[in-house]
Parts: C-alpha cells; sequence; structure tokens
C-alpha cells in the first residue's frame, strides 16, 4: 500500500491507494485503484525466487502477466518471462536478483489487483 502497510490483493477496495510502477520508468508511484475485479479462472502462476546480496531471499508467487520493473533490462518484464540473474525492487524497494521460477495451471477464484490510475501494474503482495 502506498502508505507502507501490506494488504492481500482480495482485500483492496476502489479508491485505495498503492505503489505501481511506471510503464516505462519503473519509478514506483502512488497511485489509486480505479477498478477491481473478482472471477474464477484457469490461470497460469509464476513462483519467482530471488535474493539479495546481503543473503536473504524468498518467493512470490504471482500470476503469468503480472509485470515487473526488470531494472537490469530497463524495462517492464511478465513474471512468466522472469530469468535468473535479472535485477528488480520488491514491493518494499528491496533490490533483489531473480534465481529461479517455476509455473503451474490452475483454476483460482481471482481479484485482480485493480487498475491504478488507468495503468494496470502493481506490486503483488
Amino acid at each position: 500500500m502506498a502508505d507502507g502497510t501490506r494488504k492481500p490483493i482480495k482485500d483492496i477496495t476502489l479508491g485505495d491507494n498503492v505503489l505501481a510502477p511506471g510503464p516505462t520508468t519503473g519509478r514506483t508511484e502512488v497511485r489509486e485503484v480505479t477498478h477491481v475485479r473478482s472471477y474464477a479462472s484457469q490461470r497460469t502462476l509464476v513462483e519467482v525466487a530471488a535474493g539479495s546480496d546481503s543473503g536473504s531471499g524468498g518467493t512470490v508467487v504471482a500470476t503469468d502477466d503480472n509485470p515487473f520493473w526488470v531494472e537490469s533490462d530497463k524495462r517492464l518484464s511478465k513474471a512468466v518471462d522472469l530469468k535468473p540473474g535479472h535485477k528488480f525492487a520488491t514491493a518494499d524497494n528491496r533490490d533483489v536478483t531473480a534465481t529461479g521460477t517455476r509455473s503451474w495451471n490452475e483454476v483460482r477464484r481471482a481479484r485482480s489487483r485493480g487498475q491504478a490510475a488507468a495503468r494496470h501494474t502493481g506490486w503483488p503482495v
């Protein structure tokens, strides 16, 4: 969330302020959520493993088309296209490097992260 707190995507509502990367600059900006939707869908999910220079690491699960600003390429990249060595920032602005991904398909009740100020980008939480 724009105020530094965390909220599951399912709890995001219209009017919430979120952090979203600019589509051409990757600069994180505060944007208002202008649209949310919920649906059941067959989705490709991607688990992205990443680590930092300090040795800490973790994973995040995102839909295959979830955008990540890849600092090393200076562009947005879909989660499914992330490769080991791609550098990106986490939702709390920590620099990490992708170490691997795995993907699978499943039917899930999904709630979009919404559209933030007319651009469909936002950090997975």
